[in-house]
């Protein structure tokens, strides 16, 4: 079936990719080697920066753990507020367009007829 062909298509771009790693890693090798002061200092600025890419994509070390207070349970305060902002006519909108009352309902089966004394049902 089709299985097969996107497997190889991916096996293909994973050894292209790998070819080209290598390809990057034998260039500078050769540079070195002959002794290249200008591709050197090319390759070293690129060894630079990419100590510097891995340095900031490097993860981070988790923060230190807070004392627990001799054994017990961590102590503190968490203090949540929720906020509920929307404009009446937002408000309108969702209560009288179908699509968005199926959306906010994840049912397909509401009944909404935006108009006045029409149908209204959230959940079939």
């Amino acid at each position: 079936g089709g299985a097969v062909p996107v497997v190889e298509r991916i096996q293909g771009f994973l050894d292209e990719l790998q070819a080209h790693a290598n390809a990057g890693r034998d260039d500078v090798s050769r540079c070195v080697a002959e002794g290249d002061s200008r591709a050197r200092a090319e390759a070293e600025a690129a060894a630079e920066k990419m100590a510097q890419v891995n340095k900031e994509v490097a993860p981070k070390p988790p923060p230190p753990e807070a004392p627990t207070g001799g054994g017990g349970a961590a102590t503190g305060s968490v203090f949540v507020e929720d906020e509920f902002a929307a404009g009446s006519r937002d408000i309108y909108e969702c209560l009288t367009t179908a699509g968005k009352v199926c959306a906010f309902t994840r049912c397909s089966d509401t009944v909404v007829e935006g108009k006045a004394g029409g149908r209204f049902s959230l959940w079939g």
